[in-house]
């Protein structure tokens, strides 16, 4: 749940996920969180690993706001692939990163047999689902995942950017995509400022 300010972390193998630790079936929790203002601002290499068996389903009001990454600020996501997971909660929901405060996401790829959905309101994501303050750069990325939301705002890459300057550059959409309400796109759903 730290913070990881200055810190580097790289993966030197695939993870499973369901590997024992989690022996009361309870959801796997972001790496950082708003609920609890805890922000992700080092570097994570994946170094080409994947992680499987990731499930993470949250409900209530304060349960936005999730992925792997729950909440960064100018953090560095790279080099990663999540398969045969599933990312479920209220709204703001994300594989990689649930919003973004500045940063990168690169070469950050989830699997066919990956579901996102958020089951009460907006905003559903593969790589990055919301991005505030500051202006992120995603480049490389793909989703083959299955990703659903109530409301607006879905997509295969990046939901919802309400701020300019962002940079979605090289990534690819395979995966399904469905709302009820509109603004779903393929690559980017909802753009609010410039960016490219």
């Amino acid at each position: 749940q730290g913070g990881g300010v200055d810190k580097y972390y790289k993966l030197t193998a695939d993870i499973d996920m369901n590997f024992g630790c989690n022996e009361t079936n309870d959801s796997w929790q972001p790496i950082s969180r708003a609920d609890l203002n805890v922000l992700w601002s080092g570097t994570f290499d994946g170094d080409g690993y994947t992680l499987t068996n990731l499930h993470m389903s949250f409900q209530g009001n304060d349960k936005i706001g999730v992925a792997l990454f729950g909440v960064i600020q100018g953090a560095t996501i790279r080099n990663l692939h999540i398969d045969n997971s599933s990312i479920q909660s209220d709204a703001l929901t994300a594989g990689f990163v649930a919003a973004a405060m500045g940063g990168t996401v690169s070469n950050c790829h989830l699997g066919e047999n990956v579901t996102i959905n958020s089951t009460y309101q907006a905003y559903a994501a593969g790589i990055v689902c919301g991005v505030f303050g500051d202006p992120i750069q995603i480049s490389d990325c793909s989703s083959q995942a299955s990703i659903s939301a109530v409301g607006m705002g879905v997509a295969g890459i990046l939901a919802s950017c309400g701020v300019n300057g962002n940079v979605v550059k090289r990534c690819v959409n395979d995966g399904e995509l469905s709302s009820n309400s509109g603004i779903v796109g393929g690559i980017v759903g909802q753009v609010e400022d410039g960016g490219s």
